[in-house]
């Protein structure tokens, strides 16, 4: 009796281990998907970020585009209207403007959105 005493009590020792060792394996696939979400989510907001300044630099440049435009052709109307192509013209190649745009940040790789291998 003795030993099947024991034998039981070491059976529901083994029992406990084990369900305690799924219990912690469980919480550790719950932190290793936490870790992952969260990466994810850090990925998708840097992404966003990027996206955000690429579009507020094409926004600005389209602004200076137009701004030039329209002082050019304001200075166009004011020149007619004074009868003076000559000065129309040098006042054009004063303030040409070339606007260029990238969608790159200027200075800075986008380390967060290299890798899109997942």
């Amino acid at each position: 009796e003795k030993q099947a005493a024991a034998a039981a009590e070491a059976r529901d020792d083994a029992t406990s281990r084990l369900a305690e060792s799924a219990r912690a394996d469980a919480r550790s696939a719950a932190r290793r998907e936490a870790a992952a979400a969260a990466e994810a989510l850090e990925k998708a907001t840097a992404r966003e970020t990027g996206s955000r300044e690429a579009f507020a630099r094409v926004l600005s440049s389209l602004d200076t585009a137009v701004a030039s435009a329209f002082s050019s052709a304001t200075r166009r109307v004011d020149a007619d209207d004074r009868g003076t192509d000559a000065e129309l013209r040098e006042e054009e190649e004063e303030d040409d403007v070339d606007v260029e745009f990238s969608l790159e940040p200027s200075g800075e790789e986008d380390s967060a959105g290299d890798d899109d291998s997942e």
